[in-house]
């Protein structure tokens, strides 16, 4: 189940969707050191909710329900952690699939809850839900996507996404990287922002004379 210890503790075993923005230097939330620190860590970080996040994760069912009924389309809840079935430390967690006919694959389903001020910047959407999209593509091999989006509560966005194999080529390369040469071998990456100068370095900041 999403949220329990048993599976902050599976998501230490490889990269998920949401670690990819990071681990590119695309979040503005989140860097490569603050993933490598999440994974390494003796016992599972626990990352505090806030308000933006607590709200995102009530509205889920609601955006999901909203896609479907609009589709006339099914959708199936996706508790478990889904592993890529070549490259062994790559795994999603899905917010829905959308259930197809026999002839097609089923679809990813990503919902977003997001204001009007944040969504006159998304072209088509911001990178760091791109690329967590492109991931669960490549690791689930499905042909095709869905970020359902709720606009200030009312506004019903559907952005559709394929498979950009140049993307998720370079993607897997990077990733390799930071897989074999930070977390397997404990080696912090490369600092990308000032905070993470300071994690690297304190003795820097805090000169001790």
């Amino acid at each position: 189940m999403q949220g329990t210890l048993e599976w902050l503790k599976e998501r230490q075993k490889g990269i998920g969707g949401s670690d990819v923005a990071a681990i590119l230097g695309l979040n503005p939330f989140q860097s490569a050191l603050d993933i490598y620190e999440q994974k390494i860590a003796e016992n599972p970080i626990q990352i505090e909710e806030n308000l933006k996040m607590k709200a995102g994760k009530r509205m889920e069912n609601i955006i999901a329900k909203w896609y479907a009924e609009e589709n006339n389309r099914k959708i199936q809840r996706r508790n478990d952690i889904i592993w890529h079935k070549e490259i062994p430390y790559l795994f999603v967690s899905l917010d829905r699939m959308i259930v197809m006919d026999k002839e097609l694959t089923p679809g990813v389903l990503e919902c977003k809850n997001t204001t009007s001020e944040y969504y006159k910047n998304w072209d088509p959407m911001p990178d760091y839900i791109m690329t967590q999209v492109q991931h669960e593509l490549d690791v689930t091999g499905w042909s095709w996507a869905i970020v359902a989006a709720l606009v200030d509560g009312w506004d019903f966005k559907e952005i559709p996404v394929a498979p950009d194999l140049k993307f998720i080529q370079k993607k897997n390369e990077k990733l390799e990287s930071f897989w074999y040469d930070n977390v397997l071998k404990r080696i912090p990456p490369e600092p990308m922002s000032e905070s993470d100068i300071k994690k690297l370095y304190p003795e820097s900041f805090n000169p001790c004379c």
